[in-house]
């Protein structure tokens, strides 16, 4: 199971899905595994440019299974 990123990282509900970010993310989890999204803080799963907005988004727990 893989967590479900963009529709966990959002502000006020509304995903945060754009180049900056499902680039980091992805880099993210090659460097670090599917388990980083769980195990790291949010604010280390952010790219530089919304690190200072961290105490704004949510981190969600939901996951997607891949057959």
């Amino acid at each position: 199971m893989i967590p479900d990123v963009f529709t966990l990282l959002c502000i006020a509900g509304e995903a945060l899905m754009t180049e900056e970010t499902i680039e980091h993310i992805t880099g993210v989890i090659a460097a670090k595994g599917s388990d980083a999204w769980y195990q790291m803080p949010l604010q280390e799963l952010l790219a530089d440019s919304l690190k200072d907005q961290a105490d704004k988004l949510d981190k969600g727990q939901d996951t997607m299974d891949v057959w």
